[in-house]
C-alpha cells in the first residue's frame, strides 16, 4: 500500500454511475489524443469543486479535502486545483439535478430530503489508499442507517471511469 489519506465526503463514491452524464452536461470533458476523455485544466478545478459542492454546497475547500474528488476525475490527489471556484447558476442547477436524480433512482429513500442525503451518505469519514496492484482503495465508515446502502440499485463498490487512471475500489 501506498499513501493512506483521511476523506469526509467518502460517500461520494455513491454518485460514480452518474458522472458521465453530469461532466459532460457541465461540458468538463475534453478529448485526449488518444480519443479518451480527460478532465483537465480550468476544467479540473470545476470539476473537483462541483462535486464537493454535491456533498456540502461549498466550493471552496482547502485541497487537502479534496483528494476522492480529484481521484474520480482521474487526477492524482496531490494535483493543484484553484483554491475555490464560483459556480454558475447552470452548475448549481446540474449538481442539484444529480442529487435528485440519486434520490429517485435510490427508491427506498426516495422521500429523504436533498439535505438528508448530504448529512447521512455523502458526508462520510473514510480512508483512501493507493495500491500498486489494485489502484486505490476507499474505506468508507459505516453508520446504523448503512442498511439501506445495500439497497442502492448500482454498483458503487467499484468506480472506474473512461478518464480514470486507475480504478477506485469501495469497501462500505
Amino acid at each position: 500500500m501506498g499513501e493512506t489519506l483521511s476523506v469526509d465526503n467518502a460517500g461520494l463514491v455513491l454518485v460514480g454511475p452518474f458522472l458521465p452524464l453530469f461532466f459532460s452536461r457541465l461540458d468538463l470533458l475534453s478529448e485526449g489524443p488518444d480519443g479518451v476523455p480527460r478532465i483537465e485544466g480550468a476544467a479540473a478545478s470545476r470539476a473537483v469543486h462541483l462535486l464537493q459542492y454535491v456533498v456540502d454546497l461549498r466550493c471552496d475547500r482547502p485541497d487537502v479535502d479534496l483528494a476522492l474528488n480529484k481521484v474520480l476525475c482521474g487526477l492524482a490527489p496531490s494535483t493543484p486545483v484553484e483554491p475555490f471556484i464560483i459556480p454558475t447558476e447552470a452548475e448549481m442547477d446540474m449538481c442539484a439535478h444529480m442529487t435528485q436524480a440519486i434520490l429517485d433512482a435510490w427508491t427506498i429513500i426516495k422521500s429523504t430530503s436533498p439535505e438528508g442525503l448530504r448529512e447521512t451518505f455523502l458526508q462520510r469519514s473514510g480512508h483512501l489508499a493507493s495500491t500498486t496492484d489494485a489502484g486505490w482503495m476507499l474505506v468508507v465508515r459505516r453508520h446504523t442507517l448503512d442498511l439501506l446502502v445495500d439497497q442502492i440499485p448500482w454498483n458503487f463498490r467499484l468506480v472506474f471511469q473512461r478518464w480514470m487512471t486507475s480504478p477506485l475500489n469501495i469497501t462500505w
